[in-house]
Parts: C-alpha cells; structure tokens; sequence
C-alpha cells in the first residue's frame, strides 16, 4: 500500500461567473447617413458585443466600404422621394408666384414697346406739323387769300405757290364799293353798330370770292378787292367773276334787311358798286400780303362807282366773256370818271344759272382738304 498520501484536494474556487453580453444595442435609431463619422460610431456600437462570440472570421468587407454603400442608397431614395401635402403647396404656390411675375414682365415690355412707337409717331406727326407749319409761314402773303383747297396745293407744290409771283399773268379784277357808305355811317346808331356791320358784310364777301375761285386782295376801308387769275380760277374765269359779282349784290341785300335795327334810317338807294377789268396784271409781294397792281385794277376801281346793284364792266372784260353771251345779259352803259369825263362801260347780269363753269388744272392734282366739300360754287338766285 502506498504510502503517498494524497494531500485534500482544495475545494473548487468559487466558478468566476461568465459577464452576460450587452446585446442591446445602445442606441436602435441610426443617425443620419449623411454623417459617416457618426453612422461609424453607431455601427462600432452594435458591433463590438458581437465579436467572439458570432463572428469567428473577420468579414470580407470594411464598414467603410458598407457605409459608402449605404449613404448612395440613402440618396437615391431621398432623390424619389414623394414630397409632402405641404410640400406640393409650397411648390404650387411658388409656380403661381413665378408665372404672375413672368406675366407682368411680359406686359412691361409690351407697355415700353407700344410707348416707344407711340413717342416715335408723336415725334412724327409733330415734325411734320413743324413743317407744314413753315410752308405756311412761308406763303403767309398768300395762304389766307385762297380757298381751303388752294391752301393744300400751296402746301403740297411749291410751283404752284411760284405761279402766283411769276410776274404779269392775266386777270379779271373785282372791285367792290359800298355805295352811300358815309351816309350809312352817318345813319347808324353807333360806331359799334355800324363797325360790326361793315365787319360782318365783308367776312361773307370774302367767302363768297374764295368759294368762286378768287383770290381775295385786301378790304379797301368801305369795299373790297378781289381778282380772278386765268391760271388759278381756269378757263372759265370771267364767268366766276360775274357769278361772285351777283353773289355779293344779294349777301348786301339780305345783310343789310337783317342790320336794319342798327340805323336810325333805312337808305333804299344804297348797296353795291362793282367793277371788272380785264388785262395783264402784276402779283406783288407786299407787307400786307399779296396783291395786283396795274391798268386793270384802276379801272376796276374807277367802274365800282357804279350805281347800287350794279355790275359795270370795262371793254376787255366784255370782249372776253363774247363766249359767255348765251349765260349774261349785257347792255351799254355810260359812267363819269372824275379827271377822265364819261365813258363807255358794259351793265351785266347772269342770265343762265345752271352753268357749270370748269374746274382749273391744278384742281386734278390737289390733295383733299379738310374743309373743302368739292361741290361747285353756290348759284345765285333770282331776286
């Protein structure tokens, strides 16, 4: 029997109990992927209480290579995805924003443009209002004694405004005198009265000579003077004369049976002198505008003193409206010029007044006027 003894075996130490792995992750939301450094501290987290005791290789792939991954993921879904109620308001609301202000752009630049043109035809129409006001400047000797049609010729053609101070052109010339005017004067209830009578009677004798394809020459204190140009009034203008001639006989009568308040007597005798010559005249630019000078003017002046109501005409007048004699009447006639002795003068009516006297050649080129209604001159009647 052996002799070893075996010596007590010590009691079992007490067993170190084995720590129970934490397998709870500390934190189980993740934080953003658009953070590496802190989705590396969250996966460190869930990792280490794993090692040893699952994992027995190290994995084939780095965290880094898992993380990179996993953020192109994130963004590819954060790239689709569907926005909110909220969003799709804002969005509309913005899109509504956007296309009000590219509405108002574009009625901006709509405005600035139609106001460019708009200065662009105001700075037109006013260059040519300049200029047609320096044409009419120009003929201020001549535009006011024509008619409104005339005035537009003037305008358009400066070799119609040239023919007008060419020299010597022939002409019938009229010469109107109120017979008895200083009795009527002398017979008015004022000056004032008689003023605007004499005023009023020489603005409608003034339209009556332009409407009839005259020229009106200046009013001579108690008549006025007045010629026909054969270039201006045309072919027919010893007949235009005449039918002015009678025009005025009667706008006497009616304005002086309306102005009959204005006298303190009424003159039965009184009335209209005119006188018409025929011959060359010269057109002079004078100070007060234009006007004729020459023989026939002198004798137009001379034959006005014929009695009242009449229309006395000189021996070339007579000869030139020969072609007229189925339209007027004509019979002789004798007057005393003072200096001079009694001569031989023609007393003339219109007989036919449907006569349609023709129209001068710069008429077919004139350009429309305003005021001008293209009607031939108003016919007299028969008193």
């Amino acid at each position: 029997m052996s002799s070893d003894k075996r010596k007590p075996r010590d009691p079992d130490p007490t067993p170190t109990p084995t720590p129970t792995p934490d397998l709870t992750p500390k934190s189980t939301t993740p934080p953003p992927f658009t953070d590496p450094s802190a989705y590396l501290e969250w996966m460190a987290a869930r990792k280490n209480p794993f090692e040893g005791l699952f994992l027995k290789t190290p994995p084939s792939f780095s965290v880094s290579e898992a993380l990179k991954a996993i953020i192109q993921t994130n963004n590819s879904l954060t790239s689709t995805t569907i926005p909110s109620p909220q969003e799709r308001r804002r969005e509309m609301q913005l899109r509504t924003e956007l296309d009000r202000v590219r509405q108002q752009l574009e009625e901006t630049v709509e405005r600035i443009a139609k106001n460019e043109h708009a200065r662009e035809e105001s700075a037109s129409k006013l260059k040519e209002e300049l200029d047609r006001y320096r044409a009419i400047e120009g003929l201020s000797f001549l535009y006011s004694k024509v008619s409104s049609d005339a005035q537009s010729m003037l305008i358009a053609d400066k070799s119609f405004a040239s023919k007008f101070l060419e020299g010597e052109s022939n002409a019938f010339v009229v010469s109107i005198d109120i017979r008895r005017s200083t009795e009527l004067m002398l017979k008015a209830r004022s000056a004032k009265q008689f003023a605007a009578f004499i005023f009023q009677l020489c603005v409608e004798l003034e339209a009556i000579i332009k409407n009839c394809g005259g020229v009106f020459d200046t009013f001579t204190g108690d008549g006025v003077l007045a010629f026909f140009p054969e270039f201006y009034s045309g072919e027919h203008a010893g007949y235009l004369a005449l039918l002015a001639a009678n025009l005025a006989h009667k706008a006497f009568r009616d304005h002086y049976l309306k102005c009959r308040n204005a006298f303190t007597t009424v003159l039965k005798d009184t009335g209209l002198g005119i006188g018409i010559d025929f011959g060359k005249v010269h057109l002079l630019k004078a100070p007060g505008g234009l006007t004729v000078v020459g023989p026939p003017v002198v004798y137009a002046c001379r034959l006005s003193g014929a009695p009242a109501g009449r229309t006395f005409l000189n021996q070339p007048a007579f000869e030139q409206i020969g072609s007229l004699g189925g339209h007027c009447y004509a019979r002789e006639a004798e007057l005393e010029i003072k200096h001079e002795g009694p001569i031989l003068c023609y007393d003339v009516e219109l007989t036919n007044l449907n006569f349609n006297p023709a129209a001068p050649a710069w008429k077919s080129s004139a350009p429309p006027s305003e005021d001008s209604d293209n009607s031939p001159p108003a016919q007299p009647q028969q008193s």
